[in-house]
């Protein structure tokens, strides 16, 4: 069954101050005047020091915390989610992003290193610079307009089948490991 319109989600550690997160909170409380139905879900367990600045927000009804998700559990926070979104200002490969698109989940990302391989503007996600009513803007654009939510989310699963399938995959990292170490995995 499809995701409930509005669902938004982040993965990984929020309290990692490279993941940028407040960027993505700022984002969710322009969100939440427009769209009051607007919910962020976030893996991990709340510290006090990031619910303070929910509440400060005034965004508590908006996020959930959902603990820290199993390996075999992540299909299904991917798969109800309507958006999953990078607000990182360092990230590498990124892999949360390649999971949520191999679930169909369209994803938008700041410019910020490994997912600028995957998320490409306009085709296989949505790229914002670091500032919450882009965030903001680029959220409401994939929950308001299913056609190009849809198209995003298609794009990005096939994407992820035909680049990262597990034969490519390893052949792709077996022909890096020979170039930059001179032998064979």
């Amino acid at each position: 069954h499809p995701p409930s319109r509005g669902i938004i989600g982040f993965a990984g550690r929020a309290d990692d101050p490279r993941k940028n997160i407040n960027l993505l909170f700022r984002a969710i409380k322009i969100l939440s005047k427009k769209e009051p139905n607007i919910k962020l879900l976030l893996t991990g367990e709340a510290n006090p020091l990031l619910q303070r600045k929910i509440e400060a927000l005034d965004i508590v009804d908006n996020v959930s915390w959902v603990g820290w998700l199993k390996d075999h559990e992540l299909p299904n926070f991917y798969q109800s989610l309507d958006v999953f979104v990078f607000t990182s200002s360092k990230e590498g490969l990124g892999i949360s992003g390649l999971e949520a698109m191999a679930s169909g989940v369209p994803v938008i990302s700041t410019p910020c290193g490994g997912p600028l391989d995957y998320v490409s503007d306009g085709s296989t996600g949505l790229l914002v610079d670091f500032d919450e009513n882009s965030l903001a803007d680029a959220i409401s654009k994939l929950v308001i307009g299913r056609g190009l939510r849809n198209m995003l989310g298609h794009n990005g699963r096939t994407m992820i089948e035909e680049k990262y399938n597990h034969q490519d995959f390893e052949g792709n990292i077996a022909s890096i490991w020979k170039r930059v170490w001179g032998d064979n995995l």
